[in-house]
């Protein structure tokens, strides 16, 4: 009996023990900078781990510390692209408060938390399509973050105690040591999405990765998408306390690359992704209508086939070849992001040069004229890029598998009938290795996405 309870006694001090080394460790080097007690050149530094929980609490702690009054909400389409120190917020203090892999109803909790601060003055809000789906559930931290309403101190307890945060900390001293740099700004900006490399960006494999590995298979993407109604609730709820609380409020929808709408028509949920545009107008007409002595908030519309958006891809062959706008299909760059900015802020940067085909502000007027307009241009994209429309279309056959059933309507069957005929076509013709090599992974498994909007 004395030998099972000095046994006991003995397991109890090990894990005492370990629990304190590990409470100790995560509180000194303390990955995602929660407490900054003590910093150490070369061991916690650079905070290389503190979005990899999902960036929910950082932000939020980053938000309630740093009296910001201009916030950038949205997807990681805006996170990695639109920059809090760009000129054309003037003298505004901005946090990127963007979130990847979001859905609006997080964007939703992200507004009001920063609203609560008592400081915000303007928003900046990027509407993705995806956003609005209701497949999409909370990503990363957020239940455990000040955004959900979690207690700070049961947050810290757990992230002290957490074995993923012993994980965070001993890889962020690994990376202090090997002198890496944190992806993010201390405003909550990314440099760039995770597919990317860190070194010389082979664009083609990106294009290639994130529509095999995401868009066309997910269920929390394209690959399942099912559009959520109480989502645009929640946009006008925004927007009515914008206008309430005299916040101003600059929306936009963000310009993937040509080869997202591609993949957005394929699937036959263009029709579906017009009526969005179409409900997100509705919502500040209504608005609008109601304070007839107020300036109207605009909606700026960046997602189509303008000069930009269909920046060519560099071939299979050109590894290393840089793109000037695009990581790949749903991220953008920086540079494209300052473009956004300047037509939000009407901002004139002596070194851009603003193509006129570059956004358009959506009005009950020019609406379905512009949407007709888009249209009309992805018939010339596929006449100018026969090759980047028959890659989409052949890579969404041969990912087919991996998609949930979904209903369609007619007009999306017909288009999908339509599309099947072409891929036939293109895979008796099609020679790219690099569609090869993603036929063949394709055959074996599913593969999880690494990143998404």
């Amino acid at each position: 009996m004395n030998s099972f309870s000095a046994y006991l006694k003995i397991n109890a001090a090990i894990l005492s023990c370990a629990l304190a080394l590990l409470f100790l460790c995560n509180l000194i080097v303390d990955p995602e900078g929660r407490f900054d007690l003590v910093t150490i050149p070369g061991v916690n530094q650079e905070k290389t781990e503190i979005m990899e929980a999902g960036g929910r609490t950082a932000k939020a702690l980053a938000l309630e510390q740093g009296e910001y009054d201009a916030v950038i909400l949205g997807s990681s389409r805006s996170e990695n692209g639109l920059d809090p120190h760009y000129p054309a917020f003037g003298t505004r203090r901005v946090y990127n408060a963007a979130l990847q892999g979001s859905n609006f109803y997080e964007t939703y909790q992200v507004f009001t938390f920063a609203k609560k601060t008592g400081h915000l003055k303007t928003v900046v809000l990027g509407l993705d399509f995806l956003l609005f789906s209701d497949k999409r559930e909370v990503a990363g931290d957020f239940p455990d973050s000040p955004f959900a309403g979690t207690n700070h101190w049961l947050s810290n307890l757990k992230y002290l105690v957490s074995p993923d945060t012993f994980s965070s900390s001993l890889q962020t001293v690994q990376d202090n040591r090997a002198r890496r740099r944190s992806r993010y700004t201390a405003q909550g900006m990314r440099g760039r999405p995770p597919l990317a490399d860190e070194g010389r960006v082979n664009h083609r494999d990106l294009f290639i990765k994130i529509l095999t590995r995401n868009f066309l298979v997910s269920e929390e993407t394209y690959g399942a998408f099912s559009y959520g109604p109480d989502r645009v609730e929640m946009f006008r709820s925004l927007v009515n306390q914008c206008r309430a609380e005299g916040i101003a409020l600059s929306v936009f929808i963000p310009p993937g690359h040509a080869r997202d709408l591609e993949a957005l028509r394929v699937l036959g949920l263009y029709p579906l992704f017009e009526q969005w545009k179409r409900d997100l107008v509705s919502v500040l007409v209504a608005d609008a209508a109601r304070h007839p002595d107020r300036k109207p908030f605009q909606l700026w519309d960046f997602a189509g086939y303008s000069t930009l958006t269909t920046e060519d891809v560099p071939l299979a062959t050109e590894k290393g070849k840089p793109m000037r706008w695009y990581w790949e299909s749903s991220h953008f760059k920086k540079e494209l992001g300052d473009l956004v900015l300047d037509r939000l802020f009407d901002y004139h940067d002596p070194g851009h040069v603003v193509p006129r085909d570059f956004g358009v502000i959506l009005t009950p007027e020019n609406l379905e004229a512009h949407l007709a307009l888009v249209r009309a241009q992805q018939k010339h994209y596929s006449e100018t890029h026969p090759q980047e429309v028959a890659e989409v279309e052949y890579l969404a056959k041969i990912t087919e598998r991996f998609r949930a059933p979904r209903e369609l309507s007619a007009e999306a069957v017909s288009q999908r009938e339509s599309v099947g005929q072409q891929n036939d076509s293109y895979e008796e013709t099609t020679s790219q290795p690099t569609i090869t090599s993603v036929h063949r992974q394709s055959e074996g498994k599913k593969t999880a996405a690494t990143d998404t909007q």
